[in-house]
């Protein structure tokens, strides 16, 4: 193993990544995808009819909806109090996106006017919506605009979906829609690549999806119910589906030529049946496509999810339609996790060296009454009963040692409540990046980011107000401006009690 691979793996050891899975909820099933060491982890459960239209919980369906859920929580543990973290996936048929370009002036501060943007392109009231956005390529060409992918969706959906979650005993670590997941696990196949565009259609069990893929990321996607092929019929026929395909592709090809220039020759085909007579179909129809079908157990939204829970959180920066709240809630989780973790180890360690001492104690007590009682013991040799003697003093070191690790741990203290207030003492904004106490004795340190100087400012009087610290000290100078748009601060102070 290499001197990297080592440090890595001690990393992950001393503070080890939350596992993320992939949380695919669609109005017919919930999927739930974990990539382990051992493999892939797939687990499905079908909803019953009702609960769940259009990407929506039906009024009154709620309770119906978390009970699947602690079903499928269920069936990944056998501990109902244990918390399983998602990056979650939901349909697209309540989620527009829109591409645009800012001016590479406007690197430096890419969120603030990617935010301007996203308020004036939102095709629903911002106001009751979550927004988000991410790059669509790392094209850095000078004066060469900068590309970004908009996504927009009514914040109701999302709350309704994400409180059943959460009663259901699952963190969220991001929520995105089934288009990104797609174009994800395709990317990660090799299944896209280079600057090529394609046309992706996606038959599922709600509808179809058309997707438009460049440079390995989404461009653009069309949600296709089959309500609309189907009309008063109770099935659909070969033929409809042939024509509604058809019908859908020129207008996706049409457009595409409208907005971005040039023509689409690549067309991917993700079906779980009929590979066949739709490929011979639309190979006689679109004669300058090149067509590829891929099985949908081949290529999943909830592999592209799950994909993303692989990513840590710092270094995920696509799309996540969610609110600050849900995005807290996970943060809070993981450092009480951790606390928890390192509580424990604490604890096994001293019960461990505890042990130690006291089989080392009746080990030389025995041996000590055994020479004591060995008969004919010569007084002449003082250099056995020197020995003795040492034997003697070992065991009271050892005794001193015992009591000292039990004095020790009747006198631990609980540090959460200092965590938990920090995290409430945190505006939102701001997220921690390292937090540091070597002892009550010494100062703690504080490392984070935050949106602007303002709050970071606001945080440091939060500190100053609480009785429990005191020389608190955030200087101007330790504010810094990171290439991404966000400060970065270092604060430090003195805890004087942990009466929380």
């Amino acid at each position: 193993m290499t001197f990297k691979g080592i440090v890595n793996s001690l990393l992950n050891t001393l503070l080890p990544r939350p596992q993320i899975g992939g949380l695919e909820v669609t109005d017919s099933a919930i999927h739930f995808l974990q990539i382990r060491k051992e493999g892939a982890f797939l687990t499905s459960l079908r909803l019953p009819p009702g609960i769940i239209e259009s990407g929506k919980i039906k009024e009154g369906e709620k309770p119906a909806l978390v009970a699947a859920l602690q079903k499928l929580h269920s069936q990944l543990t056998a501990h109902g109090n244990q918390l399983i973290n998602a990056a979650v996936t939901l349909s697209d048929s309540n989620v527009y996106i829109q591409s645009f370009t800012v001016s590479r002036v406007a690197e430096d501060n890419l969120a603030e006017a990617a935010g301007l943007n996203l308020r004036m392109l939102s095709p629903i009231p911002i106001e009751t919506s979550y927004f988000g956005w991410q790059k669509m390529d790392e094209n850095n060409v000078r004066g060469k605009p900068i590309e970004l992918l908009g996504a927009f969706t009514p914040a109701q959906n999302i709350d309704d979906i994400t409180g059943a979650l959460h009663e259901a005993g699952f963190g969220i670590a991001a929520v995105e829609f089934a288009a990104l997941s797609l174009v994800r696990h395709l990317k990660w196949l090799r299944l896209i690549d280079g600057a090529a565009p394609y046309l992706i259609i996606h038959v599922t069990a709600d509808g179809l999806n058309f997707v438009v893929a460049r440079n390995g990321s989404l461009y653009f996607n069309y949600f296709h119910p089959w309500s609309l092929i189907q009309g008063e019929d109770r099935s659909i026929s070969v033929t409809a589906l042939q024509g509604a395909v058809e019908t859908e592709i020129g207008k996706v090809l049409n457009f595409y030529a409208s907005r971005w220039g040039g023509a689409i020759s690549n067309l991917i085909i993700i079906t779980p049946a009929l590979e066949g007579e739709l490929k011979n179909y639309l190979n006689e129809r679109f004669p300058a496509l090149e067509i590829s079908v891929l099985n949908s157990d081949k290529v999943t939204v909830v592999g592209g999810a799950a994909l993303r829970g692989k990513i840590s959180r710092a270094k995920d920066l696509d799309i996540s339609l969610t609110s600050a709240t849900a995005r807290k809630i996970f943060e809070e989780g993981q450092v009480l996790s951790l606390a928890a973790l390192w509580r424990n180890i604490l604890f096994t360690v001293a019960g461990f060296l505890l042990l130690i001492f006291a089989v080392t104690d009746i080990y030389l007590s025995r041996v000590a009454d055994d020479l004591t009682k060995t008969p004919g013991l010569s007084l002449a040799g003082q250099v056995e009963e020197s020995w003795l003697k040492q034997l003697e003093d070992k065991a009271d070191d050892f005794n001193q040692l015992v009591l000292s690790v039990v004095a020790a741990r009747k006198s631990s203290q609980e540090i959460s409540p200092l965590l938990v207030r920090l995290n409430n003492l945190a505006a939102r904004g701001i997220s921690f990046d390292r937090i540091y106490l070597q002892s009550l004795g010494m100062p703690l340190v504080i490392t984070g980011t935050a949106a602007s100087e303002e709050i970071i400012l606001d945080f440091k009087r939060q500190l100053e107000s609480q009785p429990q610290f005191a020389d608190v000290s955030l200087p101007l100078s330790s504010i810094i401006m990171t290439s991404g748009g966000e400060l970065t601060f270092r604060a430090s102070f003195l805890v004087k009690s942990l009466e929380f």
